[in-house]
């Protein structure tokens, strides 16, 4: 994400959560450092979920990007694959250990 990032791309956290974005956003730096995301979208500051599909348009409208330009990586195969497709955004599925080696069981 951080190559993303210096190669100009925006990287950016959206997560189905009952953490405000300050919230959400601290725990990210707290495990992954500072200077990661360019911004933090959760449902719970929303109003809307990834589940339902709203929130990816609030952060859409927010960034000024279209779906086609997006890239969603994540871990549940119905709100982070099977809804993003069906509206034209590209998707990475991963399982949980990839994201965090050191507490794969």
């Amino acid at each position: 994400m951080r190559a993303h990032r210096a190669a100009g791309r925006r990287v950016v956290a959206i997560s189905d959560t009952t953490l405000d974005d300050g919230s959400l956003a601290s725990l990210v730096e707290h495990f992954f450092g500072p200077d990661l995301l360019d911004a933090v979208f959760g449902s719970a500051s929303a109003g809307a979920t990834k589940r339902g599909g709203a929130l990816f348009a609030k952060v859409s409208a927010a960034l000024g990007t279209e779906y086609s330009r997006m890239l969603h990586i994540g871990n549940d195969s119905h709100a982070d694959d099977l809804m993003r497709r069906s509206i034209g955004m590209t998707t990475r599925s991963i399982r949980v250990p990839e994201l965090i080696p050191c507490c794969a069981v």
